[in-house]
């Protein structure tokens, strides 16, 4: 900070910091030593205006577009998930439903990462018929609209990134990227997006095909029937525990986990590959996203399959799974971008020492 007056240098900040929160283009903090304690002090501010800024797009939203049923059922959700979750921290549950509340909920994370995410919006590599059927049930536990929707509006969120064609668009303020946008009027330039993206690829794959005509009927009773009666069955789970804790809070989970690339990606953490993109390399949502929180490298290079340079089964588990189908040919023609590739983009665009 510069050594002037201390009300000039809280002006400075703080309006540098509010442009900052309007732009969405915080940058990676790498502190010299000397000034780790001005850093830390800078990031408490970033945090105080964002959530400053969060207050003043509540006021100065546009209520006549508010969905209210939307807002309605989430709310309802949230409060069922949480008192799941207060039963999950209280230990009111069979071991077995924690046990299968974790794996349920990480097969709907692959099913959203790994299949509508890598394999059918980018196309980053193939795979066998039975491997898309199971994707196919696991994008259903993840319960966050068919394949074709989802792949259909992560296109367009690719090519107009953090605009008013983005149905995500970062630049609407932190709660709109990671949950707003459900409980708003879509934009008509988000619409006229939707038109414009060719997604006929999506639709001649026959498995996402019938999840589209049918997802309600498939969706619905692997999301909520199962979870909620194969406990109760099984191991004589109560039905409270089941519906709260397995169904909602596991369902819940999963949500945020994917809301959080849309928000906290977008919004936070270093830009090694390309500084002039709306993505960030985050490492807290590198593993707690199965490999998705690397999300600069992934906007620079979208259609290679392991989405960012981070190997390992802890900080990018969808790739590893991903390179392991490979090895019985149950996974082929993945596409990935050389080396040398990376090394120029990142020279042009992107910041050498932060990668």
């Amino acid at each position: 900070m510069a050594p002037n007056s201390n009300n000039e240098s809280k002006s400075s900040l703080l309006t540098e910091l509010e442009e900052n929160v309007k732009t969405d283009t915080f940058e990676s903090p790498h502190p010299d030593p000397k000034e780790e304690e001005e850093e830390d002090t800078k990031e408490d501010e970033t945090l105080k205006l964002s959530l400053r800024q969060m207050y003043i797009d509540t006021l100065q939203l546009d209520w006549s577009k508010v969905l209210w049923d939307m807002v309605f059922s989430l709310v309802v959700f949230h409060v069922i998930a949480f008192y799941g979750l207060y039963l999950c921290f209280t230990f009111q549950f069979k071991w077995q439903s924690g046990v299968f509340t974790f794996f349920y909920a990480y097969a709907g994370g692959l099913g959203i990462t790994m299949g509508t995410h890598r394999l059918w919006t980018h196309r980053a590599f193939a795979a066998h018929w039975a491997v898309r059927v199971c994707l196919m049930c696991m994008n259903c536990i993840a319960f966050q609209e068919s394949i074709y929707l989802w792949s259909q509006n992560h296109r367009v969120h690719h090519k107009w990134s953090d605009t008013d064609r983005d149905f995500t668009n970062s630049r609407r303020g932190f709660f709109f990227a990671h949950m707003g946008w459900k409980m708003y009027q879509t934009h008509p330039e988000v619409i006229k997006g939707r038109k414009m993206v060719d997604c006929s690829d999506l639709l001649g794959d026959p498995v996402v095909k019938f999840q589209h005509d049918y997802y309600y009927y498939v969706a619905l009773p692997i999301c909520f029937v199962i979870p909620t009666l194969l406990p109760m069955y099984f191991w004589n789970e109560t039905f409270i525990v089941a519906f709260t804790l397995c169904t909602c809070a596991r369902l819940a989970i999963t949500f945020h986990s994917t809301w959080c690339i849309n928000s906290v990606a977008h919004l936070y953490g270093y830009k090694p590959y390309d500084k002039s993109l709306y993505a960030f390399e985050n490492k807290i949502l590198g593993p707690f996203a199965l490999g998705e929180g690397w999300h600069n490298y992934h906007h620079a290079f979208p259609r290679d399959y392991r989405a960012s340079e981070i190997d390992g089964w802890g900080q990018n588990v969808t790739t590893k799974i991903i390179e392991f189908l490979n090895r019985f040919n149950l996974t082929t023609d993945l596409k990935t971008v050389s080396d040398e590739h990376i090394d120029r983009r990142t020279e042009r665009t992107g910041d050498v020492e932060l990668r």
